[in-house]
């Protein structure tokens, strides 16, 4: 079963926590801070893995279907209970479907892909600082960590040799994203400079042209000093 993004952002919002010091009350930190979290990128892989695409019409994920076919490759319809195929309200048969892309894995693969995939792409490491030789390493490590999962597993996972390379590459090209983010923590950096230009923007909003502060009237109806 596909995780849902939520799931992700609940275990990434306690690790936020560690760095952001309650900056959550300010709507603006808010929506940056969605934007640092990377558990859309994660439901997103994992629906991916799943043969899941994005349906923009009803914006999210959904497995596309196609018709059933018998040994004859003629569409099979639908029969009820009592044995007679049925019809929807324009008087034409129904068909059975059944889902169109093949999972690149089956349950346990992604939850192993995965698995390794989040050690990497978190908030933690996100937020951390790393210089190039580290993140290389780390690059590195991961991508010979999921050769040898895929490698020896791919028979118990369901998986088809010739996506194989796929699958890698794709998870690994998600854990270089989010290493990259950390460089020479460039992240915290970001969110540290960002912060502090709101503090000061709401700071000065408090006060008017000759430095008086505004009272609770002015700010609500915009006087300007």
């Amino acid at each position: 079963m596909v995780r849902d993004r939520e799931v992700y952002e609940t275990e990434e919002n306690q690790l936020e926590s560690q760095f952001t010091g309650g900056y959550h009350e300010q709507p603006e930190t808010a929506t940056i801070l969605q934007q640092i979290n990377p558990a859309a990128f994660l439901a997103e892989l994992e629906y991916y893995l799943k043969g899941y695409v994005y349906n923009q019409a009803e914006k999210t994920f959904m497995m596309p279907r196609r018709l059933k076919k018998d040994k004859d490759n003629k569409p099979i319809p639908v029969k009820g209970d009592d044995g007679n195929v049925l019809k929807d309200d324009n008087d034409r048969i129904v068909y059975q479907t059944e889902p169109a892309n093949k999972p690149l894995a089956n349950d346990d693969g992604i939850n192993a892909i995965m698995l390794i995939v989040r050690s990497v792409v978190n908030t933690n490491i996100i937020m951390s600082n790393f210089n190039e030789d580290e993140i290389r390493q780390l690059i590195h490590d991961t991508g010979v960590e999921l050769t040898f999962l895929v490698g020896f597993n791919w028979e118990q996972f369901e998986i088809d040799k010739a996506n194989m390379r796929i699958i890698i590459g794709v998870a690994l090209r998600m854990c270089y994203a989010a290493l990259k983010r950390a460089y020479k923590a460039g992240e915290k950096d970001f969110l540290r400079t960002t912060q502090k230009s709101i503090e000061r923007v709401d700071i000065r909003s408090q006060y008017d042209s000759q430095g008086k502060k505004r009272g609770l009237m002015d700010t609500l109806f915009g006087k300007r000093g």
